[in-house]
């Protein structure tokens, strides 16, 4: 019996493991688990040096059923305008997230972000977009 007790601590350790490059190391909540929920830009850097955040104001919310809303917000002409997105997301291989879109004339894009970390607190990912590489630091909402 205590051999069972063992290899049952064994797997739960090590079966509940998912290291993405900068943590968490260890969790007992899934990868699903811990992106649904609503998340809010706090930091971008571009190619690792530049920080730009103030050039990009958006939030995402991720369901567990793998729907998203990307709400984007830009300061044109002194206002704010939001632009709200939604889509599908998932999970391809261990640390890739694929969001696919489709906007209102029914045309399809996709979003391929690396996960760097991923807790119920934080959310870092990166994505490359022609030349450049964009590190997208998300809190979650309070």
């Amino acid at each position: 019996m205590r051999k069972y007790a063992v290899l049952l601590l064994v797997a739960l350790t090590f079966g509940s493991c998912h290291q993405f490059e900068d943590g968490p190391d260890f969790s007992f909540r899934t990868k699903t688990t811990r992106i649904s929920r609503e998340w809010v830009l706090q930091d971008v850097l571009r190619n690792e040096l530049d920080t730009v955040t103030s050039e990009y104001h958006f939030g995402i919310s991720f369901d567990g059923d793998e729907n998203f809303v990307l709400r984007d917000t830009s300061y044109a002409s002194g206002s704010a305008v939001e632009t709200v997105t939604s889509g599908v997301w998932q999970f391809n291989d261990d640390d890739l997230l694929i969001l696919l879109f489709t906007d209102g004339n029914g045309i399809n894009s996709s979003r391929v972000w690396r996960i760097l970390r991923l807790s119920t607190e934080e959310f870092w990912a990166i994505e490359q977009v022609n030349n450049d590489y964009y590190e997208y630091h998300l809190v979650e909402r309070p």
